[in-house]
């Protein structure tokens, strides 16, 4: 039977975590950019065979990031800074 106690303390991992887990994925037609681990670049990665296609250098610990236009945005720990980096539309 589901009730509020069913699932009260089971797995408390599943309800917590880094907010921004939800910022570390876009999609875009076919490509999905993404960090594949908690401290990983950044990864262009084809959506229909989930094969990685390109993994973006120098954006280890990215905290969160925009893919606009051509240009992939991310925010790094420690907040401190961001980068920027123009990627090719293909």
């Amino acid at each position: 039977m589901f009730g509020k106690n069913k699932y009260e303390n089971n797995d408390p991992i599943l309800f917590t975590g880094p907010v921004q887990v939800t910022r570390r994925l876009v999609s875009i037609d076919d490509k999905v950019y993404a960090t594949l681990g908690l401290t990983a670049p950044v990864s262009k990665i084809d959506a229909g065979t989930g094969k990685t296609l390109l993994t973006y250098k120098n954006t280890e610990f990215t905290e969160e990031f925009i893919v606009d236009e051509n240009k992939l945005i991310t925010v790094p720990l420690p907040y401190c800074t961001y980068s920027l980096l123009v990627i090719k539309k293909n």
